[in-house]
């Protein structure tokens, strides 16, 4: 796990929550005012908790050691060229004893986050006097109302970022019936004042709460349980700084560390041929026209928005359970499949149509995050994240290729033609698969039971009755057999 941790947020709800992972951290609040023009409340609190991590990861890139220094030696140290202090001097306590050690040649993980209670889109902040207090917890009383967590995690290391990723939990809160003395009586006690949607579920209000759908945590003010496994996708080389001077060994057991004052090896000056020359020639003196430059940039700023799906985490492990797999190994995989087995589609069907489709189909979780199977909450609002999901990413592409690209996620989603029936097949029988080999890793773990699997595999057999017959005989009904899928049929 990291050894540089910041969290940019003075709450110290956040801080407390945040001690549960036993992490050594700093904290650092962000000052600047957070800013989003987004309309859902799921985007919105991203956005927030985005703005936090970005300004304290500016100011270690922009100050780099200078800055982790200040903070070391300074339990009331103040961000670079801002007058509102960072640190209180309760953040003195929660500094680990080698932070005077901490060095910007170390991954440091940066956590911003940020919490909005809403009703349906309407977003409840903190509330600006007791009036406005009033009104809230009028309209979030006798009735269901959701909290959104969001949470930004940018690595910053040698002066940038070298991972970034923001996801957000939602949890569904139920308040009873509560009369206007006790609200009234509520407001006044102030515990409303600096949370968002006018309550502390934790303080005053618990006795207001009917029922909670979904992590208390999240309610609270941070997810932990989320934050964690997220964390665990950040690998940043075990988070262990890379030693540039490192130097292979001929004995190839072992590396050795080379002499950092010793000379460079002189290295034989590279002869290029004619060709390559002439290419070097072309590519620095010849410019591309305007119109072509734009869209080669377009179509790049798509493809490196693409390598944000390798940080989106699933449910389902790898084989041999050593972790859960990505967004983009689940898509590699599929489109394998798809190749592999097109000859049992129960029609012919155009194999590269049917991949592009496969790796197209999941790139909305950038925005919009995975959306467990067997999820019924998260999947009912899935289709409306993904849409507008699908809008932005999308659109990073030249106008021909956005509309052609859309209408790929769009195929997919509507599940129509013969090659959207199969990829929806390799999207259903790559889990399976990964499931029975590890004797039911996520089945087991989130309690999945035969008749949610027959469920989710109702329309398999439209891609590929032979494929689904093997699936069931071979993969269901063995883990069944065996305890790793609870049997409820």
């Amino acid at each position: 796990m990291f050894k540089q941790v910041i969290l940019a947020s003075q709450s110290p709800r956040r801080r407390e929550l945040l001690s549960q992972l036993d992490l050594d951290y700093v904290i650092c609040p962000a000052v600047g005012e957070e800013f989003s023009d987004a309309t859902q409340p799921f985007e919105y609190v991203q956005d927030l908790a985005a703005a936090k991590a970005e300004e304290i990861a500016g100011n270690l890139m922009v100050e780099g050691q200078k800055w982790l220094d200040k903070l070391a030696g300074d339990t009331s140290a103040k961000a670079p060229d801002n007058d509102q202090s960072n640190t209180t001097e309760s953040d003195a306590d929660s500094a680990p004893d080698d932070f005077a050690a901490w060095s910007t040649s170390h991954p440091t993980l940066i956590i911003g986050a940020d919490t909005i209670v809403a009703r349906g889109t309407e977003i409840l902040g903190k509330p600006a006097d007791e009036a406005d207090a009033i009104r809230m917890l009028r309209m979030l009383q006798g009735a269901t109302h959701q909290v959104y967590t969001g949470v930004a995690l940018f690595v910053v290391q040698d002066g940038r970022i070298i991972s970034q990723k923001k996801f957000y939990e939602k949890t569904d809160v139920t308040f009873g019936p509560v009369e206007q003395q006790e609200i009234e009586d509520y407001v006044k006690s102030g515990d409303p004042m600096d949370k968002a949607g006018a309550y502390g579920i934790q303080s005053g209000a618990a006795k207001f709460i009917k029922k909670i759908d979904g992590d208390y945590n999240n309610v609270v003010g941070l997810p932990i349980a989320r934050l964690y496994q997220e964390m665990k996708t950040l690998d940043c080389e075990n988070n262990t700084p890379l030693n540039r001077n490192a130097a292979t060994s001929t004995n190839s057991t072992k590396t050795e560390s080379s002499d950092s004052t010793t000379a460079p090896v002189s290295q034989p000056r590279a002869t290029l041929t004619e060709g390559q020359l002439n290419a070097y020639k072309t590519a620095t003196t010849e410019t591309l026209s305007p119109e072509t430059l734009e869209r080669i940039q377009k179509q790049f700023d798509f493809i490196l928005e693409l390598d944000k799906e390798k940080l989106i985490g699933r449910q389902t492990y790898l084989s041999g359970k050593v972790r859960k797999e990505n967004d983009a190994e689940h898509a590699w995989h599929m489109a394998i499949m798809a190749i592999l087995l097109s000859e049992y589609s129960n029609v012919e069907i155009d194999v590269l149509h049917a991949v592009t489709m496969i790796l197209l189909h999941d790139v909305v979780e950038i925005d919009a995050g995975d959306t467990f199977a067997y999820d019924s909450v998260g999947k009912a609002e899935q289709a409306e994240r993904e849409r507008i999901a699908a809008d932005r990413i999308f659109a990073l592409l030249p106008e021909d290729q956005a509309k052609k690209f859309r209408a790929y996620f769009d195929e997919f989603e509507a599940w129509e033609t013969p090659e959207a029936k199969f990829a929806h097949a390799m999207d259903n029988f790559q889990p399976l698969m990964l499931n029975h080999a590890n004797h039911g890793g996520s089945w087991i773990e989130h309690g999945i039971a035969l008749s949610q699997v027959l469920g989710r595999n109702a329309r398999s057999s439209e891609g590929s009755e032979e494929l689904w017959k093997y699936a069931y005989q071979e993969f269901i009904k063995p883990s069944v057999e065996d305890g790793a899928l609870k049997k409820d049929l």
